[in-house]
């Protein structure tokens, strides 16, 4: 078994005093169109749609009062010396909203989380939808999401006893205030194991008669130093037949981000995130192109301890002075087929190289069947179906899995 060095090691736990020393950071421009995350970028659309939002039981944010709380649990590797917190709403505080909510209870149906969050954002969803069936090619597939996770904020002056509505955070997050000094936010997409377990338990109990299947695969993720910013994405598998040798099944590119809506579900274990995607699935490689990373993947190892799952020897994670690995994962993946959406219960090994940021992972995808179906086909925007088909889909997840 090849040698695998302390900071590429998978480590249990975050109890670990060893800590990764960052590289320097990269010449200006080498990442100048997207935006790193877990190791690898992210690249975002012109024109794209971010937002922040935040909601509770009862669905009426206008009466939400939010607090900031510490964050006790294992904190994302680049973050790990930032102070972090979540958003909670206190029961004393709001104890005057409450009152008045439940006199209000013959609306509260109305008032649901499910139907805020679409009516929040359903303006927003329409735009993407007809800007991107009408200006994406052929090869370009793309995908409604729901991901789940926490949403994380760090900044200067971030105070618990501080007192705060929606709108004033969210106002804050766009930077139009001085409200807490430039307040940021990541969604962390790494759902406890405990947690992840209970919700996989959750899922497959409520959905038991579905078509479900198993897989493993792992993904390398390819520096082009002629086009600065992209990444070649080269999905492959392990050929039991051949040694364990990892075959190249297809290569694609890195998705472009057209939407992100990251909904806070307060008081709850987990939030959302609502995104939309296109990734271009080209196959029209030079030949020289196709032999670079046939021999970048006939080069690789598979090594289980280590971080992103593969080891190349000195020099393989390379070819001349054009393609460089910047990040590998390792995925084992339960995919399950509902009428409304597909669920991915996965657990991911990663790493990026030029900082040894990484780990495992574990995470709950639902892609909204239906929607991307009607993206890919360009079927004509029908509000009713589709907004009906989110909000069946969000009451689901909120009473069911969060």
């Amino acid at each position: 078994m090849a040698y695998v060095p302390p900071h590429r090691r998978i480590r249990d736990g975050s109890s670990s005093s060893f800590r990764p020393t960052p590289a320097a950071p990269p010449p200006i421009g080498r990442y100048n169109k997207g935006r790193r995350k877990r190791g690898i970028f992210e690249e975002y659309g012109r024109n794209n749609f971010r937002k922040w939002f935040a909601v509770d039981e009862n669905g009426d944010p206008s009466n939400l009062l939010l607090k900031f709380k510490p964050f006790h649990g294992e904190k994302p590797e680049k973050l790990r010396d930032k102070k972090l917190y979540t958003v909670f709403a206190d029961c004393a505080v709001n104890e005057g909203a409450e009152v008045e909510n439940n006199l209000r209870s013959s609306a509260i149906n109305e008032a649901s989380p499910w139907k805020r969050i679409c009516g929040r954002f359903k303006d927003n969803i329409r735009a993407e939808f007809l800007r991107v069936q009408s200006c994406r090619l052929d090869h370009e597939k793309p995908t409604f999401l729901i991901r789940f996770g926490k949403n994380l904020f760090r900044g200067c002056g971030l105070a618990c006893h501080e007192i705060f509505t929606v709108d004033m955070l969210e106002e804050a997050l766009k930077a139009e205030t001085s409200f807490q000094n430039s307040v940021m936010k990541t969604l962390d997409t790494n759902i406890q194991k405990n947690i992840f377990e209970a919700v996989e338990e959750k899922i497959l109990a409520e959905m038991q008669t579905t078509e479900s299947e198993e897989k493993e695969n792992y993904f390398i993720n390819v520096e082009d130093n002629l086009c600065p910013g992209y990444l070649f994405r080269l999905v492959c598998v392990s050929n039991s037949e051949d040694g364990g040798q990892l075959q190249l099944k297809k290569t694609r590119m890195e998705p472009l981000i057209h939407f992100i809506a990251d909904i806070s579900c307060v008081n709850k274990l987990m939030d959302l995130r609502l995104t939309l995607t296109t990734e271009n699935y080209s196959t029209e490689l030079s030949e020289e192109e196709r032999e670079c990373f046939l021999g970048i993947v006939k080069s690789a190892y598979i090594q289980d301890g280590a971080k992103g799952g593969l080891h190349w020897p000195l020099g393989g994670n390379s070819v001349g002075n054009r393609f460089e690995v910047h990040s590998t994962w390792h995925r084992k993946v339960t995919t399950i087929v509902g009428k409304l959406c597909t669920i991915k219960l996965q657990r991911v090994n990663r790493i990026q190289f030029e900082t040894s940021f990484g780990g495992v992972t574990y995470e709950v995808n639902l892609k909204l069947t239906n929607l991307t179906k009607n993206l890919r086909d360009r079927v004509q925007w029908d509000e009713e179906n589709i907004m009906n088909t989110l909000e069946d889909i969000l009451k689901w997840v909120w009473t069911v899995c969060l």
